[in-house]
């Protein structure tokens, strides 16, 4: 976490192929482990392998204040024991907009694009997840907890939760004041 990325991290439309991170240390996993501030675009992750014995994402794990995620997309597939995403875990006044997610995600508390996004400046925006969405407990098809805006975002992949828990086909639970707009859900959702 000291040592977080900052920057602007622009992939020009390239792809990165097969990263497989695994991590037994009860630490996140991820493209970027944790960020502070920065902007991550115009990326496809494909075919990643990211399993994690705590916290999971495609992009970003962990992040501070006004990152900014924009058109990424992921494929393959994520595991964690806790909490994992497609595109990112646990930030605060986050931007996500124009991302897709088509990895399978299987954790605790699972969604398809965030995991855990707080702050009333957090705008996720223009976003799709084809990916199939597993959770012991809260699995979502766009975001499992959120506060701020979600807009333009559609679930394709197919959601379950067992032992009797939440699961929903775009927002799971709400830990503030939400604005939604033109949300929709396609795929079956079980809990």
């Amino acid at each position: 976490a000291e040592k977080a990325f900052t920057g602007v991290y622009d992939g020009c439309g390239y792809s990165i192929k097969g990263v497989d991170y695994y991590n037994a240390e009860d630490a996140p996993s991820g493209l970027f482990r944790y960020s502070d501030g920065a902007t991550i675009k115009n990326l496809n992750l494909v075919d990643v392998a990211i399993n994690s014995t705590k916290y999971a994402a495609g992009v970003v794990c962990i992040g501070d204040d006004n990152i900014t995620i924009e058109n990424v997309t992921v494929s393959g597939s994520i595991n964690a024991t806790s909490y994992a995403a497609g595109i990112c875990h646990n930030l605060t006044n986050v931007t996500i907009k124009n991302c897709q997610n088509n990895a399978d995600i299987t954790a605790t508390r699972a969604a398809g694009i965030a995991s855990w996004i707080t702050g009333a400046n957090t705008v996720v925006d223009n976003v799709v997840n084809n990916g199939d969405i597993s959770a012991t407990w809260g699995a979502a098809g766009i975001v499992n907890r959120v506060q701020g805006t979600v807009s333009n975002a559609t679930n394709n992949g197919t959601i379950s939760s067992v032992e009797s828990e939440p699961a929903a086909g775009v927002v799971c639970i709400l830990t503030g004041a939400t604005t939604f707009e033109y949300c929709y859900n396609y795929g079956d959702v079980t809990s």
